[in-house]
Formats: C-alpha cells, sequence, structure tokens
C-alpha cells in the first residue's frame, strides 16, 4: 500500500497512465486521469509506526461494529493522539466486499484496488481523498486494513495522513 500511494505522489502521470487509462477512456474516473497528468511530483511518505496503529485499530472497530465513517469511534485526530502522534492527521477510509479488496489473499492487488478507488473518490461528492493522497504538507502516513466477513463491506482500509 504504501508504495502504491508513493507511486501516485512521486510519478503522477505515471501512475495515471499505468492505472487510470481504462476508467479515463469509460468516462469513470471522476477527473482524476487529467489531474494527476498535470501535477507536479511531491515528496514519497514514510511509514509511521503510531498513525498505523491508530489506522489498523481503526480499521478494525469499523468491521467488527459493521460501521463506515471517519467519525464512528472518536475523529481521526483523536484517535491518533490516543497512541501518542502529535501531528496534524488527515484520513481516508474505504471498504469493499469484491474480492479485488482483500489484502489478506492479495496484498498488492488490493493496494492497487484501494488507491485507484480513493484517487478517483468513486462514489464520493468531491476529491478529498485525492488531495490527501498528494497532499505535499503531509510527511508520513500509517495504513491499516482490517477483514470481517461478517461485516457489510468485509474489507476495510484506513489511511491516517500526518505532517510529522
Amino acid at each position: 500500500m504504501l508504495a502504491e500511494i508513493n507511486f501516485a505522489r512521486t510519478k503522477p502521470a505515471d501512475y495515471a497512465n499505468q492505472r487510470l487509462k481504462s476508467e479515463y477512456n469509460s468516462g469513470s474516473d471522476n477527473g482524476a486521469y487529467n489531474d494527476l497528468t498535470s501535477r507536479s511530483a511531491v515528496n514519497a511518505l514514510a511509514l509511521n509506526d503510531l498513525l498505523t496503529t491508530s489506522a489498523t485499530k481503526y480499521a478494525k472497530y469499523m468491521a467488527d461494529h459493521n460501521v463506515f465513517g471517519h467519525t464512528e469511534n472518536g475523529t481521526p485526530q483523536s484517535r491518533a493522539q490516543a497512541e501518542g502522534y502529535t501531528g496534524s492527521v488527515g484520513e481516508n477510509i474505504a471498504a469493499g466486499s469484491y474480492p479485488s479488496y482483500n489484502a489478506e489473499s492479495d496484498p498488492n492487488g488490493a493496494a492497487i484496488s484501494f488507491v485507484k478507488l480513493l484517487i478517483i473518490d468513486t462514489g464520493i461528492s468531491g476529491v478529498g481523498h485525492r488531495k490527501n493522497i498528494l497532499n505535499s504538507s503531509y510527511k508520513v502516513v500509517g495504513i491499516g486494513f482490517y477483514r470481517n466477513t461478517a461485516s457489510k463491506f468485509q474489507n476495510y482500509l484506513v489511511q491516517d495522513f500526518g505532517t510529522k
């Protein structure tokens, strides 16, 4: 997942051409292809253990409680602070029941599927997920995945972006 996020950040035009071309051709890319091909690269993110713990706990919480939203158990900031993180936080969440989102059986495929979903902002008004992934103010990220086949979406992803 980190490599996929950093691919989009450090080589946005290459990412668009390799990952978004079919969605662009079908008109289902929500402007992502043109956005990424016109962007400059931003620095790669480093993985942050505190944010990863926060993200993982929240992915598990959503899956176990069959809920989906940014404030189901506190806020992204409060959850990160509870783990000891002191910087500002932005969060992306995604969930899906398709086999392509199952990081347990195919981690690389799930990373591609989830990052594409977030960059396109599928089913969302606006492009906030894309903005988070490509935001140059963010220096670190925590990534959490949890699978619960008894929950509505089965596969839950949380990306917590941080400024420190």
